[in-house]
């Protein structure tokens, strides 16, 4: 593909907490520090957002938030067909889609967790408000491996549970910062990574802490969160090992499964949930749903009409968002 010359645009720091992206979404590396952020523009090419000179008054670009920084020129925009999979939730806090398609969802005013097939819906649930090994009180994170190991972070309660396929109890990690206030406690989400250890947002320590695979505390895992506004507001799984996205919902931050900072990725509005996979990530925002390589580079973007979104998923024919009290199928 043949490249024009290199534009430059100024991005003031105040404007985005760091160096990051206008018009687009941008890999930055960790370590970068550079305020000017070059951007080559591909002539021809009409599946990513490419950056326009202001002063020639061609860029279509969406106000989300305030602010002026998702440039959609050249980019065809879709409508999301949804169907409704299952309402009548209380607060929905956290969803997860297992590689089967199976849902798992958590709701922290009813103290449950649910089992959900796609299309008939709820299989099977456990819970109820209490201190005992089957019950939550306000659970916050879920995370169901591939079916045979389920994890839920148990706020209330201040502790990780987790249980086989049949929801039998398996063991207990207690978090460090101790119970939280399901009101003063986000629901972040949770990670498992390939040696079986779990990640998760303590509150109470204000940290990412992270356990072995024998579901102890690992006291050699300690993420640099100096790039990030905390708290954070997702924590999700990539082929990397995890991303955050922080309190200021602009950066989505890369890390190794190690905890090692990798660098971020910004320029898509106000993000409010992350779903990624080996080729493509799917960021959601208030009004769209934005899939994009693992680059940055963005490839589709889908209006949806869905009031509140929560979480995004991929589910095997689509994807899956929550509100407080739905869950969605959504095509795009």
């Amino acid at each position: 593909m043949k490249s024009t010359p290199i534009l430059t645009l100024i991005i003031a720091l105040a404007v985005l907490g760091m160096s990051g992206c206008t018009g687009g979404g941008r890999l930055s590396e960790a370590g970068e520090r550079n305020s000017r952020v070059e951007f080559e523009r591909a002539d021809g090419d009409d599946t990513g957002v490419q950056l326009r000179a202001a002063e020639r008054g061609e860029s279509k670009k969406v106000s989300i938030e305030g602010e002026t920084i998702l440039d959609l020129n050249g980019v065809t925009i879709s409508e999301a067909q949804v169907e409704i999979i299952r309402d009548g939730f209380l607060q929905l806090s956290d969803v997860y889609v297992s590689p089967s398609g199976l849902i798992y969802a958590v709701d922290a005013m009813r103290h449950y967790l649910y089992r959900l097939d796609p299309v008939t819906g709820v299989i099977d649930s456990i819970g109820g408000r209490g201190q005992g090994e089957t019950q939550f009180w306000g659970p916050v994170s879920v995370h169901a491996t591939n079916d045979l190991k389920i994890f839920v972070q148990d706020a209330g309660n201040g502790r990780v549970q987790m249980f086989d396929r049949r929801f039998q109890f398996l063991g207990s990690l207690a978090m460090e910062g101790g119970s939280v206030m399901v009101s003063d406690s986000p629901a972040v989400g949770l990670v498992v990574n390939r040696a079986g250890g779990v990640v998760f947002w303590d509150e109470g320590e204000s940290r990412v802490v992270g356990s072995t695979a024998s579901y102890t505390i690992d006291n050699t895992f300690k993420p640099n969160l100096t790039q990030i506004q905390i708290p954070p507001t997702k924590l999700r799984e990539s082929p990397d090992g995890f991303v955050l996205v922080g309190a200021d919902r602009i950066n989505i931050h890369r890390f190794s499964e190690n905890g090692r900072y990798l660098g971020f990725l910004s320029g898509f509005g106000q993000i409010l949930d992350v779903s990624v996979t080996e080729n493509e990530w799917v960021i959601l925002t208030s009004e769209y749903i934005i899939s994009t390589s693992s680059t940055g580079q963005i490839i589709q973007v889908t209006r949806h009409t869905i009031e509140n979104p929560n979480t995004i998923n991929h589910d095997k024919s689509g994807l899956i968002v929550s509100t407080a009290t739905k869950l969605i199928r959504v095509v795009i």
